[in-house]
């Protein structure tokens, strides 16, 4: 070796040019065909050195090119290990090794498999830009330190089976041209999927994400699998953000035994998407809303969008609701109740209809013609939704009809609840001693029965249609 930087290929090296390598050494002498012996006497002669320089802050290996056959296996890497711009031309083996400090694989080429099983990346790792062009395994990988994957190319096969991401994860604008499997992976730390790419099938098996976790953007034209996946439920502040995402597809979304309390689909076409047993978010309602006292008749749990309950946060915080997200909220809902309703889940359609006019209600450029009658039509029973809801307003509000027939006539009590709950018939018979202006009491009796027993029976009708 020389302190003279005699190869012209990188300029940081200082080996001198070897024959038939012309200004290069053969290190990194872009060709497949050079001596393989020689390289590999090379080889261990450079990371021999850099590992013994004190003065060295990294195991320099840039831009070296591998012709055949490349294995690590089982090495423990001390030092910063650079591989920036390598390539492998051969197999890749890296199984085992140790990597102590940062390793960095920017813009390295993988052109034959290469093999990262059980590999320890205590430090950060960054394979930035790189390309593999045939089955990249990452099995039981540990990554210590943050993993970057970004405006990376998956030609074939990548296995992250059983890998661990400890200090964040991020495939940004990545491609996976072929089948990618994170079965049981952990993503302990933020995980970043944001515009990546699916050409084949993602899958996610009984993978855990454990921080907030981003899909925003990403494009699948094959599948992306979560079954028994676990994502943050709804006692974490962690989100998992799956907008916008262009499905080719629109079956390639599949989620079985999945937790999405905490899962957010804005601006994502779900309508065609598999929801197989999984958990949603979920709000109690007061079965009598809006009316305080009657309250404690008891509550019912409704199914949420995530978004949904965010918006509502935002408003007790003081923030005033974007017209905008009220519409994305709408248009999430109505897309759930299109997909539920084609797989016959009658309940959980209609828990996301009821929250798709919630936000036709508070949709602030709605008119007042609009949220009257939604609100009335709520109150009532919630959309359609409740057939129960107008037949007990029908029983609770008899009697009230009833003291006032009792009051105002000479009726009995009991005549009384007879004509509240009769009235709306065709000729119905006003009680006797009524004064004139006094029968406004039976005409909104009439228009009341009237409006809750025809609500009933729309709402019984969607009910049994649906």
């Amino acid at each position: 070796m020389t302190t003279e930087s005699e190869c012209t290929t990188y300029q940081g090296c200082t080996l001198l040019p070897d024959e038939g390598c012309g200004d290069a050494c053969i290190l990194h002498y872009d060709s497949a065909d050079k001596d393989a012996v020689l390289f590999q006497e090379r080889l261990e002669a450079k990371i021999k050195h850099d590992e013994s320089d004190l003065n060295m802050g990294e195991i320099d290996l840039k831009f070296v090119v591998f012709p055949v056959d490349a294995s690590f296996t089982d090495k423990v890497f001390t030092k910063r290990a650079s591989f920036t711009g390598a390539q492998f031309h051969g197999w890749a083996s890296f199984t085992g090794v140790q990597f102590n400090c940062r390793a960095n694989f920017l813009r390295t080429k993988f052109s034959g498999e290469a093999d990262f099983s059980n590999v320890i990346f205590q430090g950060a790792s960054d394979f930035s830009a790189a390309e593999f062009y045939s089955v990249a395994d990452f099995t039981f990988v540990q990554f210590q330190g943050t993993a970057r994957f970004e405006r990376l190319e998956f030609y074939s096969v990548a296995h992250f089976w059983g890998a661990e991401f400890h200090d964040g994860a991020n495939f940004v604008i990545t491609q996976f041209h072929g089948v990618v499997d994170f079965t049981t992976a952990k993503f302990l730390s933020e995980a970043n999927f944001r515009i990546a790419k699916i050409n084949s099938e993602a899958n996610f098996t009984d993978a855990e994400f454990h921080e907030e976790t981003n899909f925003t953007g990403t494009t699948i034209e094959g599948t992306m699998r979560f079954h028994s996946t676990e994502f943050p439920n709804e006692g974490s502040d962690s989100r998992v953000l799956m907008q916008r995402l262009r499905l080719s597809n629109l079956q390639g979304l599949d989620f079985e035994s999945v937790n999405l309390s905490r899962v957010s689909f804005l601006g994502t076409d779900v309508t065609q998407a598999r929801f197989l047993s999984c958990d949603w978010a979920t709000r109690a309602h007061p079965i009598f809303w809006p009316i305080p006292i009657l309250q404690w008749f008891g509550k019912r749990k409704r199914v949420v969008v995530f978004d949904e309950l965010m918006l509502d946060e935002r408003e007790k915080e003081g923030h005033e609701p974007e017209r905008r997200d009220i519409l994305l909220i709408a248009e999430v809902c109505r897309r759930l109740r299109v997909n539920f309703e084609a797989s016959r889940q009658e309940i959980e359609a209609g828990d996301f209809f009821i929250g798709q006019m919630d936000m036709r209600q508070r949709d602030p450029k709605a008119s007042n013609f609009t949220k009257g009658p939604l609100f009335l039509y709520r109150v009532i029973a919630i959309y359609g939704e409740a057939y129960f809801r107008p037949f007990l307003w029908y029983l609770l509000l008899a009697p009230l009809f009833a003291v006032g027939y009792w009051w105002l006539s000479t009726a009995t009590f009991g005549d009384g609840v007879f004509a509240a709950l009769t009235a709306g018939r065709l000729f119905t018979e006003i009680p006797t001693g009524i004064e004139s202006w006094e029968k406004l009491l039976v005409y909104v009796n009439m228009l009341a029965n009237i409006l809750f027993i025809t609500v009933f029976v729309v709402a019984l009708r969607r009910r049994f249609h649906r």
